[in-house]
């Protein structure tokens, strides 16, 4: 990013620095040799597989010299292959300065390819036992390791027709062994091989150099298309990876929604089973006649307890305020305090306060004598005594409030209409009004 100073009317103003931009300066060179190195890393790693099955599948002994031939032909394309892939890296990464760390399928490509040397060379002493070497057999055999140990452009760029002649060949057999093509034990050739036999003018007719230039061609092509397929099938396998872990995480996501959902049945379950139990328990209570719904305001006798604080309690009088979760709170009348009991300890009398204490109910609502049945109403509405007969409002006493205390059945609350005749001997007056 950058800014500018500016100097207007003598002073110095600077600008708001400019977003930040970054420019790739890497050469359209450079970053199609950082593809090459990429996707021959990719192959060289198919070589060491290639290599390290090869020497796996070649365990134990040879049966006869046919067999030994064969494995001899199948170490070596492997070999090969590997030796070119290996050389293939390296040329690019000093040609694009980088570092072997870079990479990844250098070094386990090169301790398959040293691994393979032992097994190679015992193959050839097995086959020197078997059978009697012939020159061209001998010369091959020379060839093939040469394109194993990598050393075979350098001898095609120095070597001269009297050593292929001390070699057992020359220069017509060796050019049969590059351009034989796929046939059963052909020599797996690179492209710089190839490459140094079509410039040796002095050994090969104009022609056979010119074929050997197409089949350096080719064999570059080849190697371009396995270094592509090799990143293709690496990008198909980090694909499928990633693919693989987020079914995997999926699947982990969905376990535990269905944990958690399974444990909110599990929760609602058993919440609704402690509510059925405890509907059962209470309708069992309320059916022995242990537990009766106290409604606010009605008067109990408390009674069970057993504690040292609650024993004093036994067999005095409450009124019920309310109901907080499965117990009652009750203001007790020895000493007016608040104390919250189990249904099972309340015994309900019957009548409520109000009943007892007249003055502290709705008195505005007129009323009937339950004896003389005089109406009273307007400013006689709170009268506590009939004015005609003098009966208490609610035709019942404190005394027989503590009958009713001590009977363990609550009494029957007598109620009569206003159209039913009294049962007392005292005559009715005529109906007077204040």
């Amino acid at each position: 990013s950058w800014f500018a100073m500016l100097h207007i009317n003598g002073q110095s103003v600077k600008t708001p620095h400019s977003h930040e931009s970054r420019v790739d300066l890497t050469s359209l060179e450079q970053k199609r040799r950082k593809e090459l190195i990429h996707s021959t890393d990719e192959l060289a790693k198919q070589r060491a597989g290639d290599v390290q099955f090869t020497l796996r599948k070649l365990r134990g002994p040879s049966p006869d010299h046919l067999e030994i031939e064969r494995r001899c032909d199948l170490l070596h394309e492997v070999v090969a292959r590997g030796r070119s892939t290996l050389n293939r890296l390296l040329d690019l990464l000093r040609a694009d300065g980088s570092d072997e760390s870079t990479v990844t399928g250098l070094k386990p490509l090169m301790e398959a390819l040293e691994l393979a040397g032992p097994a190679k060379e015992s193959l050839e002493q097995q086959l020197e036992v078997s059978s009697k070497k012939d020159s061209l057999k001998s010369f091959k055999r020379h060839v093939a390791g040469l394109l194993e140990s990598g050393e075979a452009a350098a001898w095609l760029r120095t070597v001269e027709e009297s050593d292929l002649k001390n070699l057992g060949g020359e220069p017509n057999r060796l050019y049969q062994l590059l351009v034989e093509g796929r046939v059963a034990h052909h020599l797996e050739l690179d492209a710089a091989t190839l490459e140094a036999a079509s410039n040796r003018t002095d050994l090969f007719t104009s022609k056979q150099c010119e074929v050997l230039e197409t089949k350096r061609q080719e064999a570059e092509e080849c190697v371009g298309k396995e270094a592509e397929r090799a990143m293709e099938q690496a990008k198909e396998k980090c694909a499928a990876e990633a693919k693989e872990r987020a079914e995997l995480a999926a699947m982990k996501k969905n376990a535990t929604e269905e944990e958690k959902k399974q444990e909110l049945l599990e929760a609602r379950f058993e919440a609704e089973r402690q509510a059925q139990s405890a509907a059962i328990r209470e309708s069992e209570q309320i059916a022995r006649g242990i537990v009766v719904e106290h409604p606010a305001n009605s008067l109990v006798e408390i009674q069970g307890l057993k504690s040292r604080d609650g024993l004093p309690l036994n067999n005095t009088i409450g009124t019920i305020v309310h109901k907080k979760g499965g117990r009652y709170v009750v203001q007790c009348q020895v000493d007016g305090k608040l104390r919250s009991f189990l249904p099972a300890n309340l015994k309900n009398l019957g009548f409520s306060q109000d009943s007892l204490n007249p003055a502290a109910a709705n008195t505005t609502k007129s009323w009937n004598c339950e004896v003389c049945t005089y109406l009273h109403e307007g400013a006689h509405a709170d009268a506590l005594v009939c004015e005609i007969c003098n009966n208490r409002r609610d035709n019942k006493s404190p005394s027989s409030f503590a009958a009713v205390s001590n009977d363990p059945q609550p009494q029957e609350h007598v109620v009569r209409s206003k159209k039913e005749k009294p049962t007392t001997d005292v005559q009715p007056k005529p109906k007077v009004k204040a």
